[in-house]
This record gives C-alpha cells, structure tokens and sequence, in this order.
C-alpha cells in the first residue's frame, strides 16, 4: 500500500526533469541561432569594410596615375 503515494510523486519529478530537459533543449536552440547570426553579422561588417578600403585604394591609384610627372603618392 506505500507503493502507491510513491508512485505519484515519481511522476511529478520524472515530468518536471523532462520539463528542465525541454528548456536546456529550447535555450541551447537559441543561443546557437544567436551566435549564428552575431558570426554572420560581424563577416558581413568585415567583408563591407575591406570592399570600402579596396574602393578607396582603388581611387587612390587612378588619382596617382592621372597626376602628371608625380612617381609616388607620398
């Protein structure tokens, strides 16, 4: 007869372990999407600010070039 009360209470901490489970499942879900997206963030800042370098590197040649007579920029 004490087996029965027993059994109850297994359940109730058998489902609140699977609810715990679920929400570990559930948060390391999203932080791994938060982290995809900050990394895919930061490549595209990377990837803008290296095509405005060459873009500038790039007027600063045909600028070069196009000044009679000047060898070097400096």
């Amino acid at each position: 007869m004490n087996q029965r009360p027993n059994r109850g209470v297994v359940l109730v901490v058998v489902i609140g372990v699977l609810s715990m489970l679920s929400l570990l499942a559930i948060v390391f879900t999203y932080t791994s999407r938060m982290e995809r997206d900050v990394s895919r963030n930061y490549v595209d800042m990377v990837r803008a600010s290296m095509l405005a370098e060459a873009g500038m590197e790039r007027v600063f040649s045909e600028v070069r070039q196009r000044i009679p007579g000047q060898t070097s920029w400096y």
